[in-house]
């Protein structure tokens, strides 16, 4: 986030904190943070990555004194699971907001929910942290909304700036280009960074498919792909559609580059359903467990661990995100 809209978020926050009490600061010993997440339905995979991230930084942070500036106030999380299902996002959105006296709010990852929800937070002046990445997030006019992570336009870019990379590093041959993507928020946005940044590299773009979100039949999209030519392939998805769009891929024998958009391409299950056919898969992110900064935060790399232990798999995108994003809520409070 930009030191202007960081300011603007430690303004609004000073505001909810001192909604908390009607005695003094002092006085507190809890502040109610909200969390929004899909935790049921297609979409629980990302709304728990990010609820179980979220949950662990609460503890941590908790463990080591809780919010120092209101004398050890210990982060009371409550969470609000909107299913997969966007027009039920509002009543628990709503549902939180009227039961409880919040200081904030996180959401994780996906962008239909949070620009459901937003109105809502919104209109009851709730500072809401999103890891969603659709670009008119922050472009509607919201002032309570907080984008902190890369845009999908940024997203796209990066998937086309990586492959100029590989074209210069390993003279791989870059004829023609197919940019695939979910119909949605998320998907456009992202496909509309691809698109820029393939036109600023002299990328042939020979098709742009949209599908609908969770749909069943992948043979005609990977069919008109491969029909065209294609011999790298810009995928957007979710684990679901990711899967189904790789493993007809597979069947097909039609082997292209891939460079996904993070989201499904990086996520655990992505692995668990192809096993050794998402080999050789490239895909940008936002956060990685396994950087040299990350690496050398020891605040880092005990988060990392104590994911690991936990989970028993790597720390992934949405988790690291809503892990920081917790702290970037304590930090504003203090």
């Amino acid at each position: 986030m930009s030191r202007r809209t960081t300011g603007l978020l430690l303004a609004l926050l000073m505001i909810a904190v001192l909604t908390l009490s009607t005695t003094s600061i002092g006085a507190v010993k809890n502040v109610d943070v909200g969390l929004l997440a899909t935790i049921s339905g297609d979409l629980s995979e990302v709304g728990n990555m990010g609820a179980n991230a979220v949950k662990l930084a609460v503890e941590n942070i908790n463990k080591n004194g809780g919010i120092k500036a209101l004398g050890g106030a210990k982060i009371n999380l409550i969470v609000g699971d909107t299913t997969s299902d966007f027009s039920q996002s509002v009543l628990v959105a709503q549902r939180l907001v009227n039961n409880n006296k919040l200081s904030g709010m996180l959401g994780a990852g996906v962008s239909g929910m949070a620009l459901a929800v937003a109105p809502v937070l919104e209109k009851a002046k709730i500072p809401f942290l999103t890891a969603a990445i659709a670009d008119n997030l922050t472009t509607l006019g919201y002032k309570y909304m907080f984008q902190f992570c890369p845009k999908g336009s940024q997203f796209g870019g990066m998937q086309a700036d990586f492959l100029k990379y590989l074209q210069q590093k390993f003279n791989l041959p870059v004829d023609k280009v197919a940019i695939v993507y979910e119909n949605t928020a998320y998907g456009q946005s992202t496909a509309k960074g691809i698109r820029d940044l393939c036109e600023k590299h002299g990328f042939n773009i020979v098709t742009e498919e949209a599908y609908p979100k969770n749909f069943t039949d992948a043979a005609p999209l990977v069919t008109k792909v491969r029909a065209a030519g294609a011999t790298v392939i810009f995928p957007v998805s979710y684990t679901t559609d990711a899967a189904l769009i790789l493993s007809t891929m597979t069947a097909m024998n039609y082997k292209p580059v891939v460079i996904g958009g993070g989201a499904g391409f990086i996520w655990p299950e992505f692995y668990r359903s192809l096993g050794k056919y998402a080999e050789g898969v490239y895909s940008v992110g936002s956060w990685s467990w396994d950087t040299k900064f990350n690496l050398s935060d020891p605040e880092v790399v005990e988060a990392i661990k104590s994911w690991e232990k936990k989970y028993k798999t790597f720390m992934p995108e949405i988790a690291g995100e809503m892990y920081c994003a917790t702290y970037i809520l304590k930090e504003a409070i203090e």
